[in-house]
């Protein structure tokens, strides 16, 4: 068994894969878009059919799915989850930290604190809540 998580974007999923495969150096992500699906794809609204239906990335050995809201649909990124970053390499991590923090906002200055020497939690341009730690 694997748990994995899936996000939901609203038109911008494709930007966001591209984004994170930059940052985090990994292979072309797998993309399926709308317009491939057999039977709906005449009945997608305009436009819709070169958003992405469903993507697969894999970021430092987890897989990490991707899409852009179904059409009629509104995904609203919130606060319930975020995703952790784990390094040993503290150089690593800040690299990858002002990356992601570029067009985001900053929660939680990257700083030493009781349990770590580097921890900060970002929210990237796309909405996502990216914690980093050193372990």
């Amino acid at each position: 068994m694997q748990l994995t998580t899936y996000i939901n974007f609203n038109g911008n999923a494709g930007e966001a894969l591209e984004f994170y495969k930059n940052i985090f150096k990994t292979e072309k992500p797998s993309i399926m878009y709308f317009d491939e699906m057999p039977e709906s794809s005449s009945k997608l609204p305009e436009g819709y059919g070169k958003l992405v239906m469903h993507s697969k990335i894999d970021i430092a050995g987890t897989t990490l799915f991707i899409s852009d809201s179904m059409p009629g649909e509104e995904t609203t990124i919130g606060n319930s989850f975020s995703l952790i970053l784990d390094f040993t390499d503290e150089a690593e991590l800040k690299e990858i930290y002002s990356k992601l923090k570029e067009g985001g906002t900053e929660i939680m200055e990257l700083q030493e604190t009781f349990w770590s020497k580097a921890f900060g939690y970002i929210i990237d341009k796309f909405g996502v809540g990216w914690q980093f730690n050193l372990s």
